[in-house]
């Protein structure tokens, strides 16, 4: 099994026990499922809480994100990401920074469609998950920028 991190978090945050496809140039998708916790057989409707099986196995933290923040974050991200990709990747520096632009743009127009997550350290110095629902409004996506991932075999 792979497990992937966070190049700059080192936080575990993906697995390819997962449904991951490429989508675009700098992005993996990962199709995540609503999971109950807790003990459904018990009466009580306290006990029992769902939750997407991606933020429950990695304890995801949620970001409550303005327009404003996730702007700050994308000014840090394209600055760390590209002296990252310039040290680690360079033939990779113009696929990034030509679709980083073209996907800003793509979360800014459907921004309330999106929850962002970061992983369980709640580090915002780090790449940011992005969750959306597909059409269904059922099937959550988390979507990873793939340059800033590497993984280890388990």
């Amino acid at each position: 099994m792979k497990i992937f991190y966070d190049v700059f978090s080192k936080q575990e945050i993906l697995s390819d026990a997962y449904y991951i496809e490429e989508e675009g140039e700098i992005l993996f998708k990962a199709k995540g499922n609503i999971i109950t916790i807790g003990n459904e057989e018990e009466e009580k409707e306290d006990t029992v809480k769902k939750s997407i099986d991606i933020v429950y196995s990695f304890e995801l933290k949620k970001l409550s994100l303005t327009r404003t923040k996730f702007h700050e974050w994308a000014i840090w991200f394209q600055e760390h990401a590209h002296k990252y990709l310039q040290e680690n990747n360079k033939e990779r520096v113009a696929i990034f920074l030509t679709n980083f632009q073209l996907t800003l743009k793509k979360i800014e127009s459907r921004f309330e469609d999106y929850t962002f997550y970061v992983g369980s350290n709640g580090n915002m110095e780090s790449s940011l998950i992005l969750m959306s629902y597909d059409t269904d409004l059922i099937t959550p996506y988390f979507h990873y920028f793939k340059d800033f991932l590497y993984h280890e075999l388990f």
